[in-house]
């Protein structure tokens, strides 16, 4: 099991919208958004990544340059 999975405290569904041709948007519910351990917050930018073999989508706060 992936460390990352092993701290997951909720699993929750959540819908994809679709806005144009091009762009979709992933809604976070509320509950994971607000909690003190959710790191990625309003204006951050984030990586993503698509695993093909696994067929997940990852989602990762970028690393701030140096």
């Amino acid at each position: 099991m992936n460390p990352t999975e092993a701290r997951a405290e909720t699993w929750l569904k959540s819908k994809v919208i679709k806005v144009g041709k091009s762009t979709l948007y992933i809604r976070i519910p509320s509950k994971i958004a607000n909690a003190s351990t959710f790191i990625i917050k309003d204006g951050d930018e984030v990586e993503i990544t698509y695993d093909t073999i696994k067929n997940v989508v990852i989602i990762r706060k970028k690393a701030l340059s140096k």
